[in-house]
């Protein structure tokens, strides 16, 4: 079973001002662990309030948002950038 994954076009440009190790090191976490996983929401956490729609996956300094679609097997990337950059992006907190 796997996953489809999808960038948001403003969540694609988040991920091509990282450095090239970031780049790396999400792009992996995206191929290798989620989409390979039968449950992906067990890996991260689900935000809260307004933003109970998305989940949160942690990769060293950087944070993934996400939403994702069980009944067709999509993973919808919403932003990405470090800890104190991606939830001010998204209104949150």
């Amino acid at each position: 079973m796997t996953w489809k994954i999808e960038f948001k076009k403003s969540a694609y440009k988040e991920l091509q001002k990282l450095s090239g190790d970031a780049q790396i090191r999400i792009i992996a976490f995206l191929e290798n662990d989620l989409a390979s996983t039968k449950k992906p929401d067990d890996l991260g956490k689900k935000l809260k309030g307004k933003f109970s729609d998305y989940y949160r996956f942690r990769v060293g300094k950087y944070r993934i948002i996400t939403q994702i679609e069980n009944n067709i097997m999509i993973i919808t990337v919403i932003s990405v950038g470090k800890r104190e950059d991606v939830y001010k992006k998204m209104g949150y907190k």
